[in-house]
């Protein structure tokens, strides 16, 4: 099983708490599968953890959008597969910022994913994008590009994907790390308290 090394103290001092990744010892959770999405309107993030093991990441394009309707209908046939063909027991979701210029239509996205979801009989768990930035980085503050790089650390064969130039390359694959880390932030949830 592979445990993520936990974070390095921050540099404002031994009076900040560190946060680490430590599997929970729940037996269920050793035998649990989790689909964790970036939801999007054109591209969803996904990440599946078995066991606590990363086993499958990819970016899913929804192509049929040439209506809001026919979008959250590609969404909905994208969840729906990926669940029969991954068998999650949860579905781990990342809440969507509200400044975000689609926060409408994202949000109609996500009741369609979690609606999907239930009707498949998968728990859901929403992950707020600070608590997931604290947990996997030390720091709520954290940047997007420090989130990648914390996770392609423990995961050498996503460091090909930080090295996008273009801004398309950088969001594209932000949605693939940004997955990931709600997967973890959902699969690993103690946090080490002391000082």
């Amino acid at each position: 099983m592979r445990r993520l090394k936990p974070c390095l103290p921050n540099k404002l001092g031994s009076h900040v708490k560190r946060f680490s990744f430590t599997y929970l010892k729940s037996t269920h959770m050793k035998e649990t599968t989790i689909l964790s999405i970036d939801p999007g309107t054109r591209n969803i993030g996904v990440a599946v953890l078995v066991a606590g093991e990363l086993t499958y990441y990819a970016v899913k394009i929804i192509r049929t959008r040439r209506t809001f309707q026919e979008g959250c209908g590609g969404v909905v046939h994208t969840i729906r597969e990926l669940i029969r063909e991954h068998q999650p027991d949860i579905l781990a979701i990342k809440q969507p910022l509200i400044i975000q210029q689609s926060a409408v239509s994202l949000a109609q996205v996500i009741r369609e994913i979690k609606k999907t979801s239930q009707q498949e009989g998968v728990t859901v768990y929403e992950f707020a994008p600070k608590i997931v930035r604290q947990f996997i980085c030390g720091t709520d503050k954290a940047t997007k590009r420090q989130l990648a790089e914390r996770i392609a650390s423990q995961y050498v064969e996503l460091t090909r994907y930080l090295k996008g130039q273009s801004k398309w390359e950088v969001l594209y694959y932000g949605k693939l790390f940004d997955a990931i880390a709600v997967g973890l932030t959902c699969c690993y949830g103690s946090i080490d308290s002391s000082e």
